[in-house]
C-alpha cells in the first residue's frame, strides 16, 4: 500500500478552515462591544442580525448535509464555486 499524502492534507486544510470560522462564529461575543463602538450600531440591531445569522445556519446545514450526501462534494463544490469563475 503506498502512502499518499493528498488525504491528510484535506483533512489538515479542513481542520484549519473549520477552526478558524467556528473560531470567529464562537467569538462574537468578544468582537461585540468594538463592533458597537467602531460602527455605532445599537445593540439589538447587532445581535438580531447574529442572530439571523445562527437561524439561517440552523436552517441550511441539514440541507447542505443531504445535497453533499446526494451529490458528493465534487459536484456540490464545483456547481458551488461555478458561478465566481
Amino acid at each position: 500500500m503506498r502512502f499518499s499524502p493528498t488525504p491528510w492534507l484535506v483533512a489538515t486544510l479542513a481542520f484549519v478552515i473549520l477552526g478558524f470560522t467556528r473560531g470567529l462564529h464562537s467569538s462574537f461575543g468578544v468582537f461585540y462591544v468594538a463592533l458597537l463602538d467602531t460602527f455605532g450600531w445599537s445593540r439589538g440591531a447587532t445581535a438580531g442580525v447574529f442572530s439571523m445569522v445562527l437561524t439561517v445556519d440552523a436552517i441550511l446545514s441539514p440541507l447542505v448535509g443531504y445535497l453533499l450526501d446526494h451529490f458528493g462534494t465534487k459536484k456540490s463544490f464545483v456547481e458551488v464555486v461555478s458561478p465566481w469563475r
